[in-house]
């Protein structure tokens, strides 16, 4: 399929190599020639029409729009983002991106909300994924004995009542004592259905990862 080229929200399906038909919202930016791709990976709940498309509506795109990213929100083909199916569907569906965008391969990050957080550690430590940056929010603790490489920023609520915030915090400092690039950002007052309330949290991220791509390219 051909994907469109303006700019903003476009709700679309996509054939995926193995022949499912994966519903996904892509918003683009006015340039997307070596712009950041984001993945983002919805939460739990029945995934009825585009369902990712709240995610990147109240939450990416306000957040990073600085970045001027190509951002995707695929929609689950059933299960949880650990399913194989659904691995193999959004890893192909960024390289396509990536192809047909021209986005900065050094440039893709990957982020997900409660289930979706989940997907974010498991396509961490996935050797075809080579996400730079991976930002997991509202999420369950981390397996404390995962191995990646790319630099992880956990994003997790004192006021989230289905993942107690001091499981999570204590997963990510034990990450942190084995010398992985994991660093924890606390929110407060931020119930875990409230994905709003994650803007500016994930927003004061945004200038690090752009300071550092500039410098890795000089």
């Amino acid at each position: 399929m051909e994907f469109p080229q303006s700019p903003g929200f476009h709700d679309l399906t996509w054939p995926t190599p193995h022949g499912e038909l994966l519903r996904l919202t892509l918003h683009l930016p006015e340039q997307t020639a070596n712009a950041p791709c984001v993945l983002a990976l919805h939460y739990g709940g029945p995934p009825v029409g585009f369902y990712g498309r709240g995610l990147l509506e109240s939450l990416v795109v306000p957040a990073w729009q600085e970045l001027q990213a190509v951002c995707v929100a695929p929609v689950s083909l059933g299960g949880d983002w650990l399913a194989p199916a659904n691995v193999a569907a959004v890893l192909a569906l960024v390289a396509e991106l990536e192809a047909t965008f021209q986005t900065a391969p050094t440039r893709k990050i990957i982020t997900g909300y409660s289930l979706g957080a989940a997907g974010c550690w498991h396509l961490a430590e996935h050797r075809e994924a080579r996400f730079a940056v991976v930002v997991p929010m509202a999420g369950a603790p981390p397996n404390r004995n995962a191995n990646f490489t790319a630099p992880v920023h956990i994003l997790h609520s004192r006021a989230d009542q289905l993942f107690p915030f001091a499981e999570v915090e204590a997963a990510a400092t034990h990450l942190v004592a084995r010398g992985l690039p994991v660093s924890f950002h606390a929110l407060d007052g931020a119930y875990h259905f409230n994905v709003a309330a994650f803007v500016p949290a994930l927003r004061e991220l945004a200038p690090a990862f752009d300071a550092r791509w500039r410098s890795a390219s000089t």
